[in-house]
């Protein structure tokens, strides 16, 4: 958003983030910030963020502002080529790629991170294989904006450098349509709202896909359904193990929801599966 003392900016105009932070303190703040309304959405029996149609100036499609920054001027052009190109073979195509963040509104900055999203379930298992192996000096937190991550050994996993490429990467996975893979949020209209707090002991099979599609979604062997508004708790869903889990639940306890703002929760690592 506009501001005077932004680090982004076009010529004439200088930009500030909306969330300063993310995860759900982060995300609780911008909206004060932004002078965001609030409005009761019966889905998710909570107050949710909505901006109306006409406040929307421009969308920008990921896929469209990767071809747009490739062929662009920017400074850092050949950074984004060769991350674009190692990450494109690790998922065996470029089209399955898009951008976010600065470099996909055009503001980048030389300390921008470059923002990656994959496409598709497949191409999102093998770009956390490649990040896995290939990251060098990755990020490791315990905790996102409230969302607590205890018990588990450091995962580089979506964010760091890599070789041959002198700025941050970092990427989310998104299914092909708007939480497709993830049954209990699939169908706006048939949301199982959270009801009450949940902690209790889960055993999650691993390598779940899903697990890497925002948002996080897995099953476990007790029929209970885990969905994490936060991404960053993906990596660690989709190794799997018994994790307590401490969120909020539906009313029948069949789906727990990690990461919101009334009950931020989040995971501990009570026994990792052998690989």
């Amino acid at each position: 958003m506009p501001c005077d003392h932004g680090k982004w900016g076009r010529p004439g105009a200088k930009l500030c983030r909306v969330i300063e932070s993310y995860g759900p303190g982060g995300v609780a703040k911008a909206f004060e910030g932004a002078g965001l309304k609030l409005l009761y959405d019966p889905a998710y029996s909570s107050y949710m963020p909505y901006i109306p149609m006409s406040g929307v100036l421009v969308y920008i499609s990921p896929k469209e502002a990767l071809r747009r920054a490739l062929s662009g001027g920017s400074p850092l052009v050949v950074e984004l080529a060769r991350a674009a190109h190692a990450l494109s073979r690790a998922v065996g195509s470029a089209d399955s790629l898009g951008l976010t963040g600065s470099f996909a509104m055009e503001i980048e900055q030389s300390f921008s991170d470059i923002d990656f999203v994959v496409y598709g379930a497949y191409e999102a298992a093998a770009a956390f294989e490649f990040f896995t192996k290939s990251l060098r000096e990755g990020e490791c937190k315990e905790d996102f904006g409230g969302v607590r991550l205890r018990g588990f050994a450091c995962l580089e996993w979506r964010r760091g450098l890599l070789d041959g490429v002198n700025v941050p990467i970092s990427w989310v996975g998104v299914p092909e349509g708007p939480a497709s893979a993830c049954r209990p949020l699939s169908e706006y209209n048939h949301i199982e709202p959270p009801a009450r707090s949940y902690a209790n002991v889960l055993t999650i099979q691993p390598y779940q896909e899903s697990a890497l599609l925002y948002p996080p979604c897995v099953s476990t062997e007790e029929g209970v359904t885990i969905v994490s508004f936060e991404y960053n708790l993906g990596g660690y869903l989709y190794m799997g193990g018994e994790v307590f889990v401490d969120g909020l639940a539906t009313s029948d306890g069949k789906v727990v929801y990690v990461g919101t703002r009334e009950r931020p929760g989040g995971l501990t690592l009570i026994r990792q599966f052998k690989p």
